[in-house]
């Protein structure tokens, strides 16, 4: 049975590809860095007005990051 990936470890994944730290993310979102760190470590999911610039700025779509 295959293990399922969390919202937060795709979010880092696609930090990642897209060439960022957590602390760059955080300034291009308008966010604080303790913000995304709560997304990709502790399993706080990024609801309402952060998904779409999350989306926009990872280049990947709202459902790939939280679906």
């Amino acid at each position: 049975m295959a293990t399922k990936t969390t919202p937060g470890e795709k979010i880092k994944v696609a930090r990642k590809r897209a060439g960022m730290t957590q602390q760059k993310l955080a300034e291009a979102l308008g966010c604080s860095l303790r913000t995304v760190q709560g997304w990709e470590t502790e399993g706080r999911i990024p609801f309402g007005k952060w998904l779409g610039p999350l989306s926009r700025i990872l280049d990947v779509p709202v459902g790939a990051l939280v679906d």
